[in-house]
């Protein structure tokens, strides 16, 4: 039974390695689906710069093509660069990063990636490692060989108990590797950095079923450095230190370097960097309260002395600075020829020393997308590399001007999606750190800066849209213009992070909005007023997260309330939700849910508008979608196996045909139905949002890390 088929690879249950995918087989029918990319892969046309949808001071820091976390210039192959998108997948560049292509990950169940090495005997020859390992917004399957440079894969995590590298689904012992390196004086011994421990192979050649890993130690590791003027010494790092002398063969714990405030920062990475010219190698800590937190702790720069193996304090990299945080500890270089000539980055700006890290000066001009994620200079020094949230840039001087390179990186993290009702390809999305992005007429434009969420187009007049972007920030465009200059967000309702919003599917020109209180305007946005507030409701409940919609019972809402321990919620129901007076708007709590835990969807039955089906974040292999009959909740997971549901749409126009967006890819079925049939072909990420073109008959997805593809319906 085929479960993943695109261009050029095939993979079935039998080829995938039990010890990656044993439990994520699915067992219902698998049709291989013809999808097709659009984007956005250049960056996208910034609308009104200056303009208060896109502020002066937030001028092209808000744009780009997607989130990057790594680029790694290849020092066997002049003028090749590879760059890696955490949700995205590996990117290849043959023109030193004028243009890219995808290296072939979209092939992989997992197609992010946070690390890669090349063969220096090989140039096709490429191993790499899925997920993100900075973040954390995906996990990862271990790791991957190619000998024919991406059109085929293998893993190679190994098959025998205790000599392999395990990753699970299940959130509390998902894997997470964060580096990946070769010893020089082998490509068979390379070392893996993960949460769960360093490994270590050294027959990373072998066929792959043969291929064994040894844990040398315990710990959360991060960073491995080979020592350029001794191979023999290698270091090891991330919330502890360890060293090898003998090319690592054996490894010994070390002392980790004395940050402040340990006990109140207990989460801490340690990354290297050479210092030519100098017996010893620079450290950088960073450290937080917790694993992924954002929130800086007290970075600092190191020097160990290799003779003496003492760390030497060289300056905080917070005082004065605000700079350098854990997800971004890879932000950290120096120069290959010039110790003096060092640079850290986080959000905005770059800091750049000439004095070997005594002071920093920020360079403030010319400067790229926010969120630096890596810095690394190719084996010259002649050439300076940054991935961001936006893709990727260069400098040719040492980080004091910078140059967009990113054509060809498709890699946008979509949270929210809408098409237009028209025969041409019009599409509005919310995307992580690249804010609101439309494409109209075959052009991609950057309409919104920030983090982007929900968006709407009027499914009567296209040109009436709005996108979003945290804490209930709303912009409309203007009918008369290509802009979305008109600020409408309510100050009505406290929303959360994220702002969710839906059109009223009979009159759109109504539009709602949820937070501490659940809004409605009947003018576009012009003004609000609050049709449902949760402090009023009976009970310790903290925010109305989300609402959904019925296609055919036109004033039915269903409003999703959380209450203060998240995952118990009580789901609200309305059948008048646009009663000219919102006094009159009447509601009604649901049957109590089947459990508790976080829901993704609700979508409404088309035949009667108290039945409807709920589905849950959940990596269980039951209980993550019910249908509720009026009566009772019914259990429909049937075969969705590990997928993780993220977003649900029915197709108004079919007898019930429901479409999933998970981790696995969409799947679909209808009521009479029995099993779910997975539509393959997608690239391997979390698909979080779904709509549907009723004139053109498409299924519009966003995924989590390529961007917008669509393909045909499913046939009944």
């Amino acid at each position: 039974m085929l479960l993943a088929t695109t261009a050029g690879c095939c993979f079935s249950q039998e080829e995938w390695p039990e010890s990656v995918f044993g439990k994520r087989g699915d067992n219902g029918p698998t049709v291989a689906w013809e999808w097709t990319n659009i984007g956005p892969d250049v960056q996208p046309f910034e609308l009104n710069p200056g303009g208060r949808a896109i502020p002066s001071s937030t001028v092209n820091r808000g744009n780009g093509t997607g989130r990057m976390n790594f680029v790694y210039p290849d020092p066997y192959t002049p003028n090749r660069v590879f760059a890696g998108s955490p949700t995205g997948g590996l990117f290849r560049s043959d023109d030193n990063g004028l243009s890219w292509y995808n290296a072939g990950t979209d092939r992989l169940p997992i197609s992010g990636v946070s690390a890669m090495v090349v063969d220096p005997e090989d140039p096709d020859r490429w191993l790499i490692t899925t997920g993100d390992g900075d973040d954390r917004f995906m996990f990862s399957d271990g790791i991957w060989r190619t000998n024919d440079a991406g059109q085929s894969w293998e893993n190679i995590n190994g098959k025998r108990l205790g000599r392999s590298i395990v990753p699970a689904e299940e959130s509390a012992q998902q894997l997470f590797i964060s580096d990946l390196v070769a010893h020089p004086c082998s490509f068979s011994r390379v070392f893996a950095a993960t949460n769960e421990g360093l490994y270590v192979t050294e027959n990373a050649l072998d066929p792959a079923d043969k291929v064994r890993w040894q844990r040398v130690a315990e710990g959360a590791f991060y960073d491995v450095f080979v020592y350029p003027e001794n191979p023999a010494l290698v270091l090891a790092g991330g919330d502890r230190f360890y060293r090898s002398t003998d090319c690592g063969v054996t490894w010994f714990r070390q002392p980790y370097p004395d940050y402040p405030d340990p006990d109140k920062f207990p989460f801490s990475r340690l990354t290297f960097q050479n210092a030519p010219g100098k017996h010893g190698v620079f450290g950088a800590v960073s450290c937080s309260e917790r694993v992924n937190q954002s929130k800086l702790g007290e970075g600092t720069l190191w020097y160990l002395d290799l003779a003496t193996n003492q760390w030497l304090l060289v300056q905080s990299l917070r005082k004065n600075m605000d700079n350098y945080i854990p997800t971004r500890a890879r932000a950290f270089a120096v120069h290959p020829n010039d110790e003096k000539v060092m640079l850290v980055a986080n959000v905005q700006p770059v800091y750049r020393s000439t004095d070997g890290g005594y002071s920093f000066t920020a360079i403030e001009r010319n400067q790229m997308h926010d969120d630096t994620h890596h810095l690394v200079y190719n084996h010259d020094g002649s050439t300076l590399w940054a991935a961001h949230d936006g893709g990727v840039s260069v400098s040719f001087d040492d980080g004091l001007t910078w140059l967009t390179r990113d054509t060809g990186i498709g890699t946008a993290n979509i949270f929210g999606m809408s098409v237009a009702q028209s025969n041409e390809h019009q599409v509005l999305f919310g995307a992580y750190d690249t804010g609101g992005n439309l494409l109209i007429d075959s052009v991609w434009y950057h309409v919104t800066w920030g983090d982007g969420f929900e968006t709407i187009i009027d499914p009567r007049d296209s040109t009436v849209m709005f996108a979003t972007k945290q804490n209930g920030h709303i912009n409309r465009s203007s009918v008369d213009q290509l802009d979305f200059e008109n600020a409408v967000g309510t100050n009505k309702t406290r929303t959360g992070w994220h702002t969710w919003i839906r059109a009223h599917t009979k009159w759109p020109e109504i539009i709602f909005c949820s937070g501490d209180k659940l809004v409605r305007s009947a003018n576009r946005g012009d003004s609000w007023e609050s049709i449902l507030d949760v402090n009023q409701l009976e009970g310790e409940y903290t925010e109305i997260y989300k609402f959904f919609l019925s296609d055919h019972h036109y004033d039915v809402l269903y409003a999703y309330v959380l209450d203060k321990s998240k995952v118990r919620p009580v789901i609200m129901r309305t059948s008048n939700a646009s009663h000219p007076d919102p006094a009159r708007v009447r509601w009604e709590e649901v049957q109590s849910l089947p459990k508790p835990g976080w829901l993704t969807a609700i979508v409404v039955d088309a035949d009667n508008a108290k039945q409807f089906w709920v589905s849950y974040k959940s990596e269980e292999r039951s209980g993550k979608i019910y249908r509720f009959n009026g009566e009772r909740y019914i259990d429909v997971t049937g075969n969705l196996g590990t997928a993780v549901i993220n977003a649900m749409v029915m197709d108004k126009n079919s007898e019930e045909r429901i479409y999933l967006g998970t981790n696995h890819g969409v799947f679909t079925r209808n009521r009479r139905e029995r099993s779910w049939t997975r539509l393959s072909g997608l690239p391997g990420t979390y698909i979080r949002s779904l709509d549907i073109n009723y004139v053109t008959g498409k299924l519009y997805v966003g995924t989590y890390g390529r961007g917008v593809w669509y393909g045909e319906l499913f046939g009944e």
